[in-house]
Formats: C-alpha cells, sequence, structure tokens
C-alpha cells in the first residue's frame, strides 16, 4: 500500500507542476471542475487539490483497502500529468 500512495504524491507532483507550467504558457484547463476550483481558489488551486487527493487516497486506504484501487488512482492522475506533458512538448 506504501508504494502505491507514493507513486500517488508522485503522480499528484507531476500534474501539479505540469499544470503550472502550462497555465504560465496560457494554456486554458480543461477539467470544468477544476477550473471552477482555480477561478475560486486563485493562485492557491493546487492546495486544493492536495487536500482532494489525500481525501482521496484516505477513502480508498479506509473503506476500500484494496491497494489495486490507489494504483488506478495514481495511474488516472499520472496520465493526466502526462497528457500535460504531451501538450507542452508540442
Amino acid at each position: 500500500m506504501l508504494n502505491a500512495l507514493i507513486a500517488l504524491a508522485v503522480a499528484t507532483i507531476a500534474d501539479i507542476i505540469t499544470t503550472i507550467i502550462a497555465l504560465q504558457r496560457r494554456f486554458v484547463e480543461a477539467a470544468p471542475v477544476m477550473r471552477w476550483i482555480m477561478s475560486w481558489a486563485g493562485s492557491g488551486w493546487w492546495v486544493v487539490k492536495v487536500v482532494a487527493t489525500v481525501l482521496g487516497a484516505w477513502v480508498l486506504v479506509r473503506f476500500v483497502g484494496d491497494p489495486v484501487a490507489v494504483w488506478t488512482f495514481a495511474a488516472g492522475i499520472g496520465l493526466v500529468a502526462l497528457w500535460n506533458l504531451r501538450l507542452l512538448v508540442k
């Protein structure tokens, strides 16, 4: 389970970093909910994202208890970071 949580943390950090770079390059956040959070929280949007990710991980660990669920969560966020990276290197 620890490895899955570490992977989730790395994926989240990668997503945040690639999103910040994309926003600095005048890209627009594609996810409507995240776009709303960014407008609501301003430059602290990433704190909301970290808190939501931690809460999501807690729910998965506490109520599902299967590392596969956390790995899946990490993979999803990792794919978002890879998508961001793909857009940045075009």
